[in-house]
């Protein structure tokens, strides 16, 4: 039985991204990070458009990991509806995720870091941690 993470198509994108953290920590231009722009109707508005732009086609509406190219990705998406639970302790570790995507991990999830302003991506993860509510 193949090592998870390792070759089998039945993991995630959240296992590889775990794995990678534990045995190589998060970047350190990343591991501190908190969101520096403040979560209001603007902000949350644009996080939403960017997310339904950028992140639905994978992760799905509500982040569960089940947009409609979900099933046809051999490493599937990860269920991100978590990060709306979250503290702020794992900012640099969320916004880590969507500025490089996926390669680090070797996961198909493209990175952000040239598509969206940091900005953008602070907004996207306002939103995410707002239950994937554009309204506050």
């Amino acid at each position: 039985m193949p090592t998870p993470g390792f070759g089998d198509a039945a993991v995630d994108g959240a296992m590889l991204r775990h794995r990678h953290a534990v045995l190589n920590g998060v970047p350190k231009r990343y591991s501190f990070s908190r969101n520096p722009i403040t979560s209001n109707i603007e902000t949350l508005t644009r996080g939403k458009t960017l997310y339904e732009e950028h992140c639905t086609v994978c992760h799905g509406a509500h982040g569960l990991g089940d947009g409609e190219l979900a099933a046809d990705l051999e490493i599937k998406p990860t269920d991100i509806s978590y990060i709306q639970l979250t503290t702020t302790s794992v900012a640099g570790f969320v916004y880590w995720a969507i500025a490089d995507g996926g390669e680090p991990i070797a996961s198909p999830m493209p990175a952000f870091r040239d598509e969206m302003t940091s900005d953008e991506i602070w907004s996207v993860i306002h939103f995410m941690r707002n239950g994937f509510r554009a309204t506050p």
